[in-house]
């Protein structure tokens, strides 16, 4: 470790690809640069290296191309599509239903939500708490674990009415566990699991949204835009930045500005409505 020199990395870097050869995803190599930079600072701190090559090294960024392809993709629903979205929800099986209409209300993180129990629900305070997600181990076993940062704890607000659907499927929830003949979920009370009270997959909510928007030929979204839309929204109806960090959890402002501060297209339309004013006939500049 103590031989790697900053051009070393700077090589390896400009030629990661993938197995056919064809050119990595930015966010690949920028997955794989915060995972290699993490050990180089650890070991420089350790004092097991004299130098830290990661020092001489910058993070992958996306070519014109690349950008130009991420910005055509759909990151979040409008809010009509909301609509039209919460709406086509009914037609899922009513714990899907909740799960997904949850993660777009709450902007919870997917595996977050998995992770929810009943006690972890406060009708009074129309509150859910967050402070444990279902991941991967490093054998790719699913397991429970806490949140990865303490800003991603806490109480996330929900409006009465998801609230009290949520309360009428407990009652549902829990009779369906009376008359399960083999419980295996222990003490767990995952409010989604996948079957007598085991927990899901962390791939199974991805894999059940995609078969939903393609059944239903709804404009696809990855789960995670559910997030994302749920930050928009809150930002096209005028809530500031703080407000919107504390709501997703975000452990600096600055990741919330850097995703929040983008073009909205309602925001921008409107910014340009305002201009209409200005139409040269209508102020008689024109001939």
């Amino acid at each position: 470790m103590d031989q790697i020199r900053p051009l070393h990395l700077v090589t390896f870097f400009a030629g990661l690809t993938k197995k056919d050869g064809s050119p990595m995803a930015t966010n690949t190599k920028l997955n794989i640069y915060k995972a290699a930079k993490s050990i180089f600072d650890a070991a420089f701190d350790w004092k097991l290296i004299p130098e830290n090559p990661m020092e001489g090294v910058q993070r992958p960024s996306a070519g014109k191309k690349e950008k130009k392809a991420m910005r055509s993709v759909k990151k979040n629903y409008t809010r009509s599509e909301v609509e039209t979205l919460l709406t086509a929800l009914y037609s899922l099986p009513t714990n899907w239903r909740l799960y997904f209409t949850g993660v777009l209300l709450g902007g919870f993180r997917r595996g977050e939500f998995l992770a929810v129990e009943w006690n972890d629900i406060n009708y009074e305070r129309r509150a859910i708490w967050i402070e444990d997600q279902i991941t991967f181990d490093e054998e790719g076993n699913k397991i429970e674990s806490e949140v990865k940062t303490e800003e991603s704890e806490g109480w996330v607000y929900m409006p009465q009415w998801y609230m009290e659907e949520l309360k009428r499927y407990e009652r549902i929830w829990k009779k369906e566990k009376l008359s399960c003949k083999k419980w295996l979920g222990g003490d767990k009370q995952y409010i989604f699991h996948g079957g007598q009270g085991v927990m899901y997959y962390p791939s199974t909510p991805t894999l059940t949204w995609r078969r939903f928007l393609a059944k239903y030929e709804l404009p696809h979204v990855k789960l995670h835009g559910l997030r994302h839309t749920a930050g928009m929204l809150l930002r096209e109806n005028g809530a500031d930045l703080k407000t919107i960090q504390e709501r997703l959890r975000h452990t600096k402002i600055g990741t919330t500005a850097d995703i929040y501060t983008h073009e909205s297209e309602s925001i921008s339309r409107e910014a340009a409505d305002q201009l209409e004013g200005l139409r040269p006939k209508r102020l008689q500049f024109a001939p």
